[in-house]
């Protein structure tokens, strides 16, 4: 069975990584034991590339890696974007209209980096977590630039409530995920891990067929019901695991782990 898979794709924060951010060298073993029976691993990450390089680097990573949620599709070995998706300028327009009328905290990552809107401590703790640096310009400066996607911060109670009341206003033109309890991520329309997951394919020329995905929390729905084998790990959301077909509820460090004995055990 080991032999009919040629791919995992796995969500970092929460699913392999540590609550510090960490690998652990046993999921790197776990690594090594996969490959060696012919089965590789990328990552699909909301993170930005500057913030998921260090990953890419410790796991060797060869293959394209989905970054900014479904958003760009970068390959670590061309040192370059195989695919991107950024907001047309009206609905630019539109979401900076939302942001200034709500008076959101937010992130705006954009072609020439990561801005503020509303400063706010729970920003300020994602600055540190992610290990991005933060910029400061007003949003008229900011409609020049390319907009990849916009992440409201705050705490998990108004994200619900800025989710329900803007969720349907958003979500006419754009893709609107839950990556964490904190975070509301904003994409262009259509853009998401899953449909990044089919572009993956298309690049390496295999089959959804010959992929495992894996990941925690919503944003890894669509990603999980296109694999052939969906994997809900570690704190799962409920959500997550109704989709999965199997659920791995570990600590991250023993996700891949169990997983390889699955894997190689059938094979």
């Amino acid at each position: 069975m080991a032999s009919n898979w040629k791919l995992i794709v796995s969500d970092l924060d929460g699913t392999i990584l540590k609550k510090d951010s960490t690998l652990s060298d046993k999921v790197i073993n776990s690594v090594e034991k996969l490959r060696e029976s012919g089965i590789d691993l990328t990552i699909a990450t909301g993170r930005i590339l500057e913030s998921a390089l260090p990953y890419i680097t410790r796991l060797k990573i060869t293959k394209p890696v989905i970054l900014y949620n479904g958003a760009k599709i970068y390959d670590p070995l061309k040192k370059e974007y195989v695919y991107q998706a950024f907001f047309k300028e009206n609905e630019k327009h539109q979401l900076f209209t939302v942001l200034q009328r709500e008076g959101l905290h937010a992130v705006l990552f954009t072609e020439n980096g990561a801005y503020v809107f509303n400063l706010s401590p729970l920003i300020d703790s994602f600055r540190t977590h992610d290990g991005i640096e933060l910029k400061s310009s007003p949003l008229s400066e900011l409609q020049r630039t390319e907009l990849i996607k916009v992440m409201i911060i705050d705490e998990p109670v108004i994200i619900d409530k800025i989710q329900e009341k803007l969720g349907p206003e958003l979500g006419e033109f754009c893709s609107v995920l839950r990556s964490e309890k904190e975070f509301l991520e904003l994409l262009p329309g259509g853009v998401n891990k899953g449909t990044a997951l089919e572009r993956l394919c298309e690049l390496l020329e295999i089959s959804l067929d010959d992929t495992i995905a894996m990941g925690d929390n919503p944003n890894d729905f669509e990603m999980l019901k296109r694999a052939r084998l969906g994997i809900a790990a570690g704190e799962s959301h409920s959500a997550l695991n109704e989709v999965a077909d199997i659920v791995i509820a570990e600590d991250p460090e023993d996700v891949l782990e169990k997983l390889a004995k699955l894997l190689l055990k059938e094979g």
